[in-house]
């Protein structure tokens, strides 16, 4: 009797301690998207800020520089195989920048 006190009295602390974030994407460090991590990227937002929410940088797609530089991005989704054609994508500019930071000028998610 004493040995299932103890034990229940160990999980039930145990349980107690664990923490509960507000928001599921808080704790996900997992390198793919999540919902809740698709609708926190907003256009106009840098690329670094994009990668730390994702916790990826993804695979670039494309690369065009010059005075204005386009990018693409692919990242991919939480519960959903790369080889099932599920992922999101994100186009980076740098136009209102006039050359500077990598922004987000759009944003696709392709679930399949």
């Amino acid at each position: 009797m004493l040995l299932s006190l103890t034990v229940s009295a160990t999980v039930a602390f145990g349980v107690s301690m664990v923490p509960t974030p507000a928001d599921a994407s808080e704790s996900d460090t997992r390198p793919c998207v999540t919902r809740g991590e698709y609708r926190q990227v907003t256009k106009g937002m840098a690329k670094d800020r994009v990668h730390s929410i994702f916790d990826t940088s993804g695979k670039r797609l494309f690369i065009n520089r010059g005075q204005v530089t386009n990018e693409g991005r692919e990242y991919p989704v939480c519960g959903h195989p790369r080889s099932g054609g599920s992922y999101v994508q994100v186009q980076y500019n740098n136009y209102a920048a006039g050359g500077g930071v990598l922004r987000v000028a759009s944003k696709q998610i392709h679930i399949s």
